[in-house]
């Protein structure tokens, strides 16, 4: 049995905002063992198709923006809720104050 969360991520870096998709794929052992890919993060922009299984196949521009997003996700998913803002800059250590969305958070 295969289970799928999705989670729509504001992505946010220098003079960028990304809306981005990140689904989770939650696999019976047996499926799991079958492929390695299932158990890690698919993340990619939404609209375009530019997805990945592998944070480190971001090539680019990417790399500074994606690619630790990407990273960010595998590692805190269950603190991280669908709309959220995720800002490259904090993530990369340049700064502390994440900007302001783009996008109403009506909750």
């Amino acid at each position: 049995m295969t289970d799928f969360e999705i989670k729509l991520i504001e992505v946010r870096d220098h003079a960028t905002c990304i809306s981005a998709i990140a689904i989770k794929i939650s696999t019976t052992a047996k499926v799991a063992q079958m492929s390695s890919a299932l158990s890690h993060v698919i993340f990619g922009y939404l609209g375009n198709g530019l997805i990945y299984v592998n944070p480190y196949d971001w090539r680019g521009c990417n790399i500074h923006t994606m690619r630790p997003v990407h990273i960010y996700l595998q590692e805190h998913w269950n603190e991280v809720r669908s709309g959220q803002l995720l800002d490259a800059r904090v993530l990369r250590g340049e700064t502390d104050t994440s900007c302001v969305s783009d996008y109403s958070q009506d909750d």
